[in-house]
């Protein structure tokens, strides 16, 4: 395989071949790749997450939540429920069957990350992730 000078290129590259990976990996468990950052997120909130949180989250506009959260619900991975305090806003609850799984999955995400990382160093990697954080944090000036 050649190798890229385009970093931009190299990225796309990078990020979709990734995408690809992760997905025919985790598609077992019947998630797409979104789906388990969904879950993740809300595994790692203390608090109530909300629609809108997730659309702040991912970065995506509404109408990609909703039909991401109406798969989500028809594959009982969670439960939508109006806001007591406010019924505009919906929260989202997992269920168990979400909870049994991301053991699983987590455990094919690390081996994903191991393999793409396979001859990188640990500094090497930290050096990675930190050039990678500031280049989206310049993205986003």
């Amino acid at each position: 395989m050649s190798e890229f000078e385009d970093l931009g290129y190299l990225i796309k590259l990078i990020s979709d071949n990734l995408l690809k990976m992760i997905n025919r990996s985790i598609s077992q468990f019947g998630l797409t790749f979104q789906q388990f950052q969904i879950i993740e997120y809300i595994i790692s909130q203390d608090k109530n997450v909300s629609q809108k949180d997730i659309e702040n989250h991912l970065g995506v506009a509404h109408p990609t939540v909703v039909g991401l959260l109406k798969r989500m619900e028809i594959k009982n991975f969670i439960v939508c429920k109006f806001s007591p305090d406010d019924k505009r806003v919906k929260n989202v609850f997992l269920t168990n069957k979400a909870y049994k799984i991301m053991k699983q999955v987590s455990t094919e995400k690390k081996q994903i990350e191991s393999q793409i990382c396979f001859g990188i160093c640990d500094k090497q990697r930290e050096t990675l992730l930190s050039s990678l954080n500031t280049l989206l944090k310049n993205l986003n000036k």
